[in-house]
């Protein structure tokens, strides 16, 4: 996702930053940061009923306000992005979306895609009707970007539109317009099915844009322009500033130090000398005082009282084994299942059955593929113990019991186990 989504302003008293393996809320009545660690770098994240967080390694559920790990899978490979919608989470790769239940991580189903460096369109789904039940991604070839919409139900791609390359884009969620800017300098707004509505032309080059009022803020290595919605140029600062990772839309980093915007009439009302490398801005309106919290590259935590220009260190604390239990689920005829792979040609089936038999008691399933299995579990924390003690990869499934008429005893990692019943438990 855009590191710019750093700088989304939250309402409650805790706020999240995220860098590298590192997640932080920051309490800045306390002046004080939790800190959690997750496993493998982030590569992208979403904020919605939950924390989102995607990583080399695994999918994170986080409580933003606490950090609690609520729920997480391992990952059998990595993955570019994720979004979400209200029931689920897409995880998008160069050829494949791969959709994830949002309630308890189970895989659902894939997507198959041409290859392609995809990216979404919009972090969040919510906003689109649910009954559309639509994806929209952005791939770019060359000085083309190629814009489609995927139907996550059917897998079907609905539409297909070829446009100058894209620089950035912007979501309305109110007006549910797209608007992007390209390398040609214009102002674009397209319509939930991608119909063009308008197109303004700059007389600049933009690098980024944000929606300001009734118009727009455009970031150009010259500087800020804002244009209104004819791309008329109102106002413009001479403010050249660092990469877009780390800046919002009035708190710039400039090879000087941090200059403050007002956001009412673009006007500088403050500036910060900054000596320290800066990785991260974010910034945190508190009841009467809007603060900016920086995190330099050692990982100290320090906060800038906007109205007074004072600066505050703040006070890390680790969090530790702060991982919520993910409870099992009410016993019904459903269990957990780990899909070691799915083929349509059943002599690879049993070619992957028998590399690994021998280790575990895997079994296959012919619905639509022949899916190689292993299971079932009554709650995936033990699923999750045994897999990542085997050294698998692959994907969590939970559906109705398969019935296994063997009982067998098997040890890995020097655990005990026995599948009877159709069920997988410690000895």
């Amino acid at each position: 996702m855009s590191i710019a989504c750093l700088f989304t302003l939250f309402l409650t008293s805790n706020h999240p930053l995220i860098v590298d393996s590192l997640v932080f809320t920051i309490d800045i009545e306390k002046m004080e940061a939790d800190e959690q660690a997750v496993s493998g770098t982030i590569i992208d994240y979403c904020i919605d009923d939950f924390l989102y967080v995607l990583t080399s390694r695994a999918l994170y559920k986080l409580d933003c306000t606490f950090l609690t790990i609520e729920d997480h899978i391992p990952l059998p490979q990595r993955f570019n992005y994720l979004t979400v919608n209200n029931a689920e989470i897409m995880l998008i790769t160069t050829n494949e979306i791969v959709i994830i239940d949002k309630h308890n991580f189970a895989f659902k189903r894939g997507i198959g895609m041409e290859y392609g460096d995809y990216r979404p369109m919009t972090r969040c789904n919510r906003t689109i009707s649910e009954s559309m039940n639509l994806i929209y991604l952005i791939v770019d070839s060359g000085r083309k970007s190629i814009l489609k919409i995927f139907d996550l139900k059917s897998g079907e791609l609905r539409r297909k539109l070829t446009v100058d390359k894209i620089v950035s884009i912007n979501y309305n969620e109110e007006t549910h317009r797209f608007i992007t800017l390209d390398i040609n300098n214009r102002l674009t707004t397209y319509d939930m099915l991608l119909k063009k509505k308008k197109s303004v032309g700059l007389q600049f080059e933009g690098i980024w844009f944000d929606r300001f009022q009734h118009g727009y803020m455009v970031y150009s290595p010259h500087g800020i322009f804002f244009v209104n919605q004819s791309g008329k140029v109102i106002d413009f600062q001479a403010i050249t500033f660092e990469e877009k990772s780390i800046n919002d839309k009035f708190i710039l980093l400039t090879k000087k130090g941090i200059v403050f915007l007002d956001s009412l009439t673009l006007r500088p009302k403050g500036f910060f000398h900054v000596i320290q490398r800066i990785k991260k801005l974010l910034t945190i309106q508190a009841p009467h005082v809007q603060y900016v919290i920086m995190l330099d590259t050692h990982y100290r935590l320090q906060a800038i009282n906007i109205a007074s220009m004072e600066i505050q260190s703040m006070v890390k604390k680790k969090i530790v084994a702060k991982e919520a239990a993910l409870i099992a689920p009410a016993r019904t005829d459903s269990l957990w299942y780990f899909q070691l792979g799915a083929f349509a040609n059943y002599e690879n089936a049993i070619e992957m059955y028998n590399n690994v038999k021998n280790t575990i008691p895997v079994f296959i399933d012919s619905t639509d593929l022949y899916r190689v299995k292993f299971g079932g579990f009554h709650d995936k924390m033990s699923a999750i113990e045994i897999i990542n003690r085997s050294n698998l990869d692959g994907w969590f499934l939970f559906h109705e019991k398969i019935e296994q008429a063997n009982t067998i005893q098997f040890s890995v990692d020097a655990e005990k186990y026995i599948l009877e019943d159709g069920i997988i438990r410690k000895e």
